[in-house]
């Protein structure tokens, strides 16, 4: 949703920390809430983040009704917590 996903990504592979070391999160963007790829927005981020899961996944819309958002909640059906973690994995 901000487009800063992959210079993220690229800065933390640089930095050299662990995965269980950094805080990943993105946000669903607007037009994926609409058109209801939430699942392809997902991934999409896991890829410009350079991850296979992430910490949060913000669903929030001042434009989308609360039905929308609550369409794209249950279309995170495909989430899975790793050990100690809350997170979207695939």
């Amino acid at each position: 949703a901000y487009e800063n996903e992959r210079e993220v990504g690229k800065a933390w592979k640089a930095s050299g920390l662990k995965r269980e070391e950094v805080i990943l999160s993105s946000k669903l963007a607007n037009v994926d809430l609409r058109s209801g790829n939430v699942r392809k927005a997902v991934e999409t981020s896991l890829k410009n983040l350079q991850t296979n899961y992430l910490d949060a996944y913000y669903i929030h819309s001042p434009l989308a009704s609360p039905s929308q958002r609550e369409k794209a909640w249950k279309d995170t059906s495909f989430r899975s917590n790793p050990p100690d973690r809350s997170s979207f994995m695939v």
